[in-house]
């Protein structure tokens, strides 16, 4: 009984500070004059500055991150030097990390190699910001601080040969970020602010308890006596003897400008949504996409929910979400990352390849170093036929046509080429087949292939058979596409399992694949669960589109899901195809920006790969 009143004690308590606290952190943005209870700013929010943010502990996977240490010199443009940390130095995803607080590579660095580690595509970039860490400083400065600071990121970039990147900034550090997107929106791809500044709190200890501080010290009468305040005296023990000469030909007058016109500045946000941007400016931001971060549901009075929520209704294309743990933002940064970035953009494979007449569904050797593709009017022919290219350094040869498996009077298309390189399929139009449109097959022997034989039932049916692909490590499972009988529309996919060496009777793979609309080119995913579809089926972009089925534990494959923008456009977009290490998804398009009625293009997988 004492044990039961003791807890009932316990949670009305809990509920009861709760509800405090709600109250409280509601009025940050109502009311300027209004002073928090002190014994309610606890810890536990920042505890997830120190346990997953601020000198984090390595994550499984971090120790393997390879680092790449720069002196990145922003001179002309700016008199400084930064010191530049990258992890993952060959990832294709650039996430420009910008500490928080009085935050450096020395703090923030294990979470940012944390975040590489969770996956090899991003290559994470993170900094010791001006006046901080290892990099130099410089005081005599005409704009804030957080000003400043996102003027040396827009230089570090160019610095850097990246076009576009996304920014990933915690707390002072977002500042900067977002000053850096109204002034340079073209070098944003989206931003990441982890967690927002805002509200009276914040910018009073930031500014008086801080920045204005020095002013009040009557000692810093040069830089010798700032040397000795404790943030420059660890600045300066951990650093170079040119930075530490650097730091004291500063001019003290210049330095003590600084932290007034920064104090003075970050006060002047009191009642706004966040300090050092206006609501007007929030609302003015062009960007295409900005997530905010908050590191847990404790009361935080630097950077209160309430502002993060309120940041969300005045910044265009804004989502707001709660991570408390690394899990946590790795979980939502990622699909955020591959959603938003401009590096996962389509490349044409240009004009050696891409004629101007129709090119589409490559097929590679296991070596990547030859390619075959459907081409059509080449070397001086008319119609559809099977061509070859060979992949020189980084240039594709002159594609040539593979006559032993082309003619001048049939259609040749969809060429696949088995994982060893010694079978090629094809599906012609010539005689000799089950039906009008059927699937061959061709041996290499030697180094010329034989005339192709047709693969027969059940495969290929008295109706029109084509699009085949396998899936499996024995290729024991066909996916093509045909107009039999026993289908949901005119083309539908369907399926069969070779058991003992026997294809088994053709299966449809149902209403959820297959629709009164057409369906056709079935690509196996790495793992065969899922399959990438060709549809004309409506709710697309335009045209036929790429989509995507998988199929749940019990072999029942789901609805078809549209690619989206990054793969389909408002034109056809077909015929999907992988790289052998399916690290790029190949598809033929009719969009504007290639050199024919249809090209080849290409995005990286990891652009597309968790749509399911």
């Amino acid at each position: 009984m004492i044990k039961a009143t003791t807890l009932s004690i316990f949670f009305a308590s809990a509920l009861l500070t709760n509800s405090v606290i709600a109250a409280q952190e509601s009025r940050i943005n109502t009311d300027p004059n209004f002073n928090p209870d002190p014994t309610l700013f606890k810890g536990a929010a920042n505890n997830i500055w120190i346990e997953v943010l601020f000198k984090a502990a390595p994550a499984a996977g971090s120790d393997s991150v390879q680092v790449e240490n720069l002196r990145v010199d922003l001179r002309p443009d700016r008199e400084m030097t930064l010191n530049v940390e990258i992890y993952n130095p060959g990832g294709a995803i650039p996430l420009i990390v910008t500490p928080g607080g009085m935050g450096d590579i020395e703090g923030f660095g294990a979470f940012a190699k944390n975040l590489a580690a969770a996956s090899s595509d991003l290559k994470v970039i993170i900094m010791d910001r001006r006046n901080l860490g290892r990099s130099e400083v410089s005081f005599a400065n005409d704009e804030p601080l957080g000003a400043e600071e996102a003027e040396d990121l827009h230089v570090l970039l160019h610095r850097l040969g990246i076009e576009s990147a996304i920014f990933y900034g915690m707390s002072s550090g977002s500042r900067s970020n977002m000053v850096l997107a109204e002034r340079h929106p073209e070098q944003v791809d989206a931003l990441i602010i982890a967690p927002l500044t805002g509200g009276p709190i914040a910018a009073q200890r930031l500014s008086d308890e801080y920045f204005l501080s020095f002013l009040r010290d009557d000692s810093l009468t040069s830089m010798e006596a700032v040397a000795q305040t404790p943030l420059w005296e660890a600045y300066l023990e951990r650093n170079s003897s040119e930075l530490k000469e650097i730091f004291f030909e500063q001019n003290v007058e210049d330095f003590l400008a600084t932290m007034k016109m920064t104090g003075e500045h970050l006060a002047s946000f009191r009642a706004k949504t966040t300090l050092g941007m206006t609501d007007e400016q929030l609302i003015a931001l062009d960007v295409p996409a900005t997530l905010i971060l908050h590191h847990g549901d404790e009361i935080d009075f630097l950077h209160p929910k309430v502002n993060s929520r309120a940041a969300t209704t005045l910044i265009k294309n804004s989502s707001f979400k709660v991570a408390p743990s690394l899990e946590a933002i790795v979980n939502v940064v990622l699909p955020f990352v591959k959603k938003h970035t401009s590096a996962l953009e389509l490349e044409n494979m240009g004009a050696v390849i891409n004629s101007s007449a129709r090119d589409a569904e490559p097929t590679f050797t296991a070596d990547g170093q030859t390619m075959y593709f459907n081409c059509f009017d080449r070397q001086g022919e008319k119609g559809s036929d099977i061509c070859v290219s060979h992949l020189q350094g980084t240039e594709w040869t002159e594609p040539s046509i593979v006559w032993e498996v082309s003619t001048r009077d049939y259609l040749e298309v969809e060429p696949l080429l088995s994982p060893d390189g010694q079978q090629l399929y094809i599906m012609s139009t010539r005689p000799g087949g089950k039906g009008g449109m059927d699937i061959w097959v061709s041996d290499l022997v030697g180094r010329s292939w034989t005339s192709p034989r047709n693969l027969d039932g059940p495969i290929n049916s008295a109706y029109a058979d084509h699009c085949l692909y396998f899936a499996g490590e024995e290729w024991e499972t066909a996916y093509w596409t045909s107009t039999r009988p026993g289908g949901f529309g005119g083309n539908d996919i369907w399926t069969s399992e070779r058991i003992d060496g026997v294809w088994q009777d053709a299966r449809n793979l149902g209403p959820n694949v297959n629709s009164a609309a057409t369906e056709h080119h079935s690509l196996p995913s790495p793992d065969g669960n899922s399959l990438y579809v060709t549809s004309i089926r409506e709710g697309g972009f335009g045209g036929e589109d790429i989509f995507v089925t998988t199929r749940n534990a019990d072999g029942i494959w789901g609805e078809l899901v549209n690619l989206g923008g990054r793969v389909n456009s408002d034109q056809n977009d077909r015929c999907p195809a992988f790289s052998p290490n399916f690290k790029t998804f190949f598809f033929d398009s009719e969009r504007s920006g290639g050199f024919g009625d249809k090209d080849l293009w290409s995005v990286p997988y990891s652009a597309i790969e968790d749509i399911r």
